[in-house]
Order: structure tokens, then C-alpha cells, then sequence
């Protein structure tokens, strides 16, 4: 069975494992408001079916409404693998991922 990240964590959810706090955007600017419920720094993941989605460059850290935004515009429409991306998750993320963090 393949499933997208948010899925899984929404079944993980539902039996009371703890995930980071998060939403998945489908429209880059009609959903973008549950943003507003979230705290600053997030990592905006494109959401297809296989790995390696940060060396690709689909997963990417946000500071501001402004860059996530530009994110969910970047990334929703994509087509990677001949997968379209349909949708984007945004989750809380901390400190844990540098700013100007690239994979080698």
C-alpha cells in the first residue's frame, strides 16, 4: 500500500501517536490560511508516493506566510516522476533543519 505522508500521519493520529502539528495545502492561496494557526518555522513538503523527496528539492523550510506561499506555488502542479503533486504539508519543524541547509 503506498500513502501519502499526511495520510499516514493522520492514521498515526487517530491512534494517539504523537505527530508534529501540521496541514496539507491544495490551493496555494484558498488554503493557505491554516497557516495562521502554526508556528514559524515550517517545512513545506511536497506530498508523492515515493523517498528521497528532500534531495529532489520537494522539501523545503519556510520562515514567513510569505515563503510558504511561494512554496505551495512552487510545488503544487509539479510533476515529478510523472506523479503530480496535488498537494503540499505544512508541519511545525522547530530549529532542527538550518536555514541554508543543503543536501551534498
Amino acid at each position: 500500500m503506498r500513502l501519502l505522508e499526511y495520510k499516514g500521519k493522520e492514521l498515526l493520529n487517530r491512534y494517539g501517536v504523537k505527530i508534529p502539528r501540521g496541514g496539507a495545502i491544495v490551493k496555494s492561496l484558498d488554503d493557505i490560511k491554516v497557516l495562521n494557526t502554526l508556528k514559524f518555522p515550517l517545512f513545506a513538503k511536497s506530498q508523492v508516493p515515493f523517498a528521497g523527496r528532500a534531495k529532489m528539492g520537494l522539501v523545503r523550510r519556510v520562515d514567513t506566510i510569505k515563503d510558504a506561499e511561494n512554496a505551495a506555488r512552487d510545488y503544487l502542479g509539479k510533476v515529478i516522476q510523472d506523479y503530480p503533486i496535488r498537494k503540499v504539508l505544512f508541519e511545525e519543524g522547530g530549529l532542527t533543519w538550518p536555514r541554508n541547509f543543503t543536501y551534498p
